[in-house]
């Protein structure tokens, strides 16, 4: 009988960093930290994009991955800050199952991941050093509303909450630990996730360190604790969390193309003569409103023109796989087949 292949399984690490803006240098450093990981296991969690319309979601896909993002709305009153975005494996099926949506100076992102039987809902928090009392209240019991509600579920809780939980006398202490004892959450991050440096009159440098960043996990014994690991391109640590289950490594990986032949090319420079006679001359002085306007616009005509198509192909070849192995694989195969053949020849 014959056995039946399984496939590879690899363990699943989640992991935050307030990135305090996600700039096109560090969109570069993601993509290749998650581009390098050939098992496809990470799932990334970014608090501090500060995103917004003008910057469409095209410009920060990363192959294999899907994109979850939320900007800051505009009702907070402060243009610049804030935005969460997550990227998970394209082969782990994963959805948005919630978000805050409010004028307080807090932000959530809820996903909900499914790893065969098992179901983990990944929770990404930001909640502002401008926060006060109502908002810091209003972001706990809407973090209570959504456990409550997906009871059902592993719990995955990242971000930054400006609340340092390893010092009691913190401001909203109380609400971050009495947020875990309801729900059995604990922090799986190991040492202070923010070390401050600063100078003072006298010329002496203050250091700070603070636990501010969080990576809540239940049941906790599923959830391995890690150190927080410096990086150069914030002051903020980044944090992680092992899982101990397991999830498929994917065989495949999915490409993406344009039809770059689909529509004349006269007609493509029609519509983009259209689309800037539209923003020749501009009113507004909301010059942010403007560009994300006209950048739609362009996404508009291109995705019309140009329409986008994906296909699954098997994953890329190792780096040694080059045309002179191949040629002397194929040898082998002939040289096999004809041995196969010539059985019983005399």
């Amino acid at each position: 009988m014959a056995k039946k292949k399984r496939s590879k399984l690899s363990s699943v690490t989640y992991q935050h960093l307030n990135i305090q803006g996600f700039s096109d240098s560090k969109f570069d450093l993601i993509e290749n930290l998650l581009e390098s990981d050939d098992n496809c296991s990470k799932i990334f969690c970014i608090s501090e994009t500060h995103l917004n319309s003008a910057k469409p979601d095209d410009l920060y896909r990363i192959r294999n991955y899907a994109l979850y993002r939320k900007d800051r709305s505009k009702a907070w009153g402060k243009a610049k800050g804030g935005g969460l975005l997550v990227y998970v494996p394209s082969h782990i099926p994963s959805e948005e199952v919630s978000r805050s949506e409010t004028n307080t100076h807090c932000e959530t992102l809820w996903l909900k991941l499914r790893f065969g039987i098992r179901k983990v809902l990944l929770g990404l928090l930001y909640r502002s050093p401008d926060s006060n009392a109502f908002d810091t209240e209003f972001l706990f019991n809407h973090v209570d509303e959504v456990l409550t509600k997906h009871s059902d579920c592993d719990f995955v809780i990242s971000g930054d909450i400006n609340i340092d939980i390893s010092n009691a006398f913190s401001p909203y202490y109380r609400h971050i630990h009495r947020l875990m004892d309801n729900f059995d959450l604990v922090d799986k991050v190991v040492g202070p996730t923010r070390v401050a440096h600063r100078s003072t009159k006298s010329g002496l440098v203050s250091c700070s360190a603070t636990k501010i960043d969080i990576m809540l996990c239940s049941p906790a014994s599923d959830y391995s604790a890690c150190p927080a690991e410096d990086v150069y391109y914030s002051d903020h640590r980044l944090c992680f969390a092992k899982a101990n289950y397991k999830a498929a490594v994917p065989t495949h990986e999915t490409v993406c193309f344009r039809l770059w032949s689909h529509t004349p090319e006269e007609k493509f420079l029609q519509l983009v003569s259209q689309v800037a006679e539209k923003y020749a001359v501009i009113d507004s002085e909301d010059v942010s409103s403007v560009i994300g306007s006209f950048v739609a616009d362009l996404t508009q005509v291109v995705d019309e023109c140009f329409p986008k198509r994906s296909r699954r192909v098997r994953r890329t070849e190792p780096p040694w796989m080059n045309s002179e192995v191949k040629t002397l694989i194929k040898n082998k195969d002939d040289a096999y087949r004809r041995k196969c053949q010539s059985r019983g020849t005399p």
